[in-house]
């Protein structure tokens, strides 16, 4: 598998984890002030697909006027991700 896979597929538990654990904080506050976790589940479902949309928007309009990460848009968390992806050795069987 390329080193791009290997970032992706290394991507997806923390992102999952977060999310998890911001839906719960969110039940936990709907809770308190009494709201029906049926509407904020469906809440969080449309807040998603908007968000979706929105951050594919917003990334190709960054990408098409800068360079990301560039000297303008320098992503630090992004940049990270790829010098380990760059740096770590690929051994994979398939």
């Amino acid at each position: 598998m390329s080193r791009r896979v290997h970032l992706c597929l290394a991507l997806a538990p923390p992102s999952g984890a977060q999310q998890a654990g911001d839906l719960m904080q969110d039940l936990k506050t709907g809770h308190l002030l009494g709201a029906a976790p049926r509407a904020q589940f469906f809440g969080q479902i449309l807040g998603s697909a908007v968000s979706v949309v929105f951050s594919v928007a917003a990334y190709a309009l960054f990408t098409s006027a800068y360079e990301v990460p560039g000297p303008v848009l320098m992503a630090p968390s992004a940049q990270v991700w790829c010098d380990a992806c760059v740096a770590a050795p690929v051994k994979s069987s398939l």
